[in-house]
C-alpha cells in the first residue's frame, strides 16, 4: 500500500464509519496532500520510516 493508497482509505473511514463532516473530510484530505509531498522530498529510508509510522498511527 502506498501513501496514496493509504490517505484515501482514512478518509473512506473517517466518511462512512465515522460520519465526519465534509469539511472536515476536506481539510483532512488538504492536511495529507501536504505531508505526502513533504514526505516526496525525503530521502527513501526516511520516507519509509515516516509511512510505517503513518500506518501504525492510522491502522
Amino acid at each position: 500500500m502506498n501513501y496514496v493508497q493509504a490517505s484515501d482509505n482514512y478518509l473512506m473511514y473517517l466518511e462512512v464509519e465515522k460520519n465526519y463532516a465534509v469539511n472536515t473530510l476536506t481539510s483532512y484530505a488538504f492536511d495529507l496532500k501536504i505531508y505526502g509531498e513533504f514526505l516526496s522530498k525525503m530521502t527513501d529510508r526516511f520516507k519509509y520510516m515516516a509511512l510505517q509510522m503513518l500506518h501504525k498511527l492510522f491502522a
